[in-house]
């Protein structure tokens, strides 16, 4: 097969035989850098040109073996209404490439009919409180990106309004232009939908509005279910522990007779 500069190969064929030509070209596993030509286009790893009816140039990319990333939030089945909530959100390797990131940020925001404050705290134990959106770190550059990379951020997350609500965590490549720093591509990104009610009566398992003896059965027939974020069941753990036990029957025994205002 003949070579044109080193750049790339020419490959004669009969008509158009777009589909035919490309698994060629793959099954030769001919490998091009083109960064340094006009018609590089990194979203394609194959390109031809037609040259005439008959003659094709096959451009086949190599592009940057970049690891990939994925975000994970672990959010509540209901938060709560002006009250702190620990979000923990993880972001991890998925795929390992041979090529690092350097300067990287996260960004978040939150969509929804009432604002959401975000808090977080870094390795200075300083505290960083953010409404709806924003970026961290502080640093502008951002920080570097290693190939594997699995870590998890603590997030405090609270609520004005009732409703449902979007967060959205990504991670992004920051850009240096003329002396600033601008948010460029995106590599990760990670959303979750979540729920938020009005803060309920406690030992209210039912939520009537009232605690009473419903309460107690409600509790008692959820004793030690193993799945509690199913269906209702959460609302039987009364002192928030991540367990359904006795503790949550005496919880609503010692608060009989209660009515939300």
């Amino acid at each position: 097969m003949p070579s044109h500069t080193g750049l790339h190969y020419g490959l004669k064929w009969a008509g158009n035989k777009e589909t035919e030509l490309l698994a060629l070209a793959a099954a030769e596993k001919l490998v091009v850098d083109m960064s340094s030509l006009a018609l590089y286009q990194p979203e394609y790893d194959i390109q031809y040109v037609a040259e005439d009816d008959a003659t094709y140039v096959i451009l086949i990319v190599q592009r940057p073996d970049y690891s990939t990333y994925e975000f994970s939030l672990d959010t509540p089945a209901v938060f709560y209404v002006d009250t702190d909530t620990v979000v923990p959100v993880t972001l991890a390797t998925d795929y390992e490439g041979t090529v690092p990131y350097g300067n990287v940020r996260f960004g978040f925001t939150a969509a929804g009919p009432g604002t959401v404050t975000f808090k977080v705290t870094d390795d200075e134990l300083v505290e960083h409180t953010f409404t709806n959106s924003g970026d961290y770190p502080p640093e502008e550059e951002g920080f570097d990106l290693p190939l594997l990379y699995n870590e998890t951020t603590d997030w405090v997350l609270s609520f004005s309004e009732v409703g449902e609500f979007a967060i959205t965590f990504r991670c992004y490549i920051v850009v240096e232009d003329n002396g600033s720093f601008i948010e460029g591509a995106t590599i990760a990104e990670g959303q979750a939908l979540v729920k938020v009610e009005d803060v309920p009566l406690y030992g209210d398992a039912d939520r009537n509005g009232v605690v009473n003896l419903l309460d107690l059965v409600f509790v008692r027939n959820r004793l030690f279910c193993e799945d509690i974020d199913e269906g209702d069941n959460r609302w039987a753990d009364i002192n928030d522990d991540n367990t359904i036990n006795l503790e949550d029957l005496i919880e609503v025994r010692n608060n009989l007779g209660a009515v939300s205002e």
